[in-house]
Order: C-alpha cells, then sequence, then structure tokens
C-alpha cells in the first residue's frame, strides 16, 4: 500500500510535526510497498491532487493502457449509446469530443492513457464506476 507525504524542507515550520502533518507547502512524496517492492521518491509536486492521482497510477502499474483519443472517443461515443441515453445528450457529448479530438490534434496529441477500464467487468461485479468512486448496484 502506497501513501503520500510531505517531506517537509529544512525551513517548514511544520518539520517537527513529521510526515504526517500536510497543512503545509512543501513537496509530496510517496512511500510504501508495491509487488513486494518498496517505493520511495517525490511525486514532483506540491498540489495535493496531483499527488493522489499519481499515487493511483502508480498503483495501477501495469494496469493503465494508451488508446489513440479518435479511438477513445469513438468507443465512449458507442458506450453511451448501448447505455440508451437520450440523443440531446449524446448530441451534447459529440459536440464536447469534437473539440476534445481537434484541441488534440493542434497540439499533436495523439494517445491518452489511464487505467484499464472495462464497463462489462464492473456491471458484471455489481458495481457502477464513478471517476474514482465505486458504488453497488445491488
Amino acid at each position: 500500500m502506497l501513501k503520500k507525504f510531505r517531506r517537509h524542507l529544512k525551513n517548514c515550520p511544520h518539520r517537527r510535526k513529521g510526515r504526517k502533518y500536510t497543512k503545509c507547502g512543501c513537496p509530496l512524496w510517496v512511500d510504501g510497498m508495491q509487488d513486494g517492492k518498496r517505493i520511495r521518491h517525490s511525486l514532483d509536486t506540491f498540489n495535493d491532487e496531483q499527488a493522489a492521482t499519481k499515487v493511483l497510477e502508480i498503483e495501477a502499474g501495469d494496469s493503465t493502457v494508451k488508446v489513440l483519443v479518435s479511438k477513445a472517443v469513438q468507443e465512449y461515443m458507442e458506450d453511451c449509446e448501448s447505455r440508451e441515453l437520450s440523443d440531446r445528450t449524446i448530441d451534447g457529448y459529440g459536440r464536447v469530443l469534437d473539440s476534445l479530438v481537434l484541441f488534440c490534434k493542434a497540439r499533436a496529441i495523439s494517445w491518452i492513457g489511464g487505467p484499464r477500464y472495462s464497463r462489462d467487468q464492473e456491471v458484471s461485479q455489481g458495481k457502477r464506476r464513478i471517476g474514482f468512486l465505486e458504488e453497488d448496484l445491488h
């Protein structure tokens, strides 16, 4: 299990409170065991939300996947249709995602990555995923 902590700078007035004290602006680090290996290094951020995302990415490890932006958009739109969302909702998502594709093309971004996601697997397990949260469907 990995935990993030603040590695207090020498001049931090909260240094004596230890690494569990997180209400200062010192750099965030990660520490813990994963797959039998000790992990302890900087997360290269001072932002708590960015650090939490980086810890999740480290924990995901090999379960991350890279997908072409256009393919990810296509699969998402197909998923919306399979969930029988209203035409108006699907059209709205389509307009926003078309803008995303254009944005990525303008910046030469072809690939996106993230945790491997299988809606079918989650439905079969009786759970629905909303962001990083899960809820039981039963």
